[in-house]
């Protein structure tokens, strides 16, 4: 089964939302560095959680789900 990266709109609150990204571990990111990342490019709160079956995903309050987000790698493997 090849990788993928899942990326889900949740309901906090009526109106609120929270956006899940998980799956980039696979290919070799940092999830720390990572939701630091999106916390910076989107001027938003991000963490990295557990989901229900245990697994590590990034968690960003707000819907940005549908934003296009380009990540490049540095050539020392640091998020830019």
């Amino acid at each position: 089964m090849a990788s993928q990266v899942s990326i889900r709109r949740m309901v906090r609150n009526k109106r609120k939302y929270v956006t899940a990204i998980h799956g980039l571990e696979a290919f070799d990111v940092e999830l720390k560095k990572a939701s630091k990342f999106f916390a910076q490019k989107f001027a938003i709160g991000a963490s990295v959680t557990k989901n229900a079956q245990g697994q590590d995903e990034i968690v960003v309050q707000g819907d940005v789900a549908d934003a296009n987000v380009v990540v490049e790698e540095k050539e020392e493997g640091g998020m830019s």
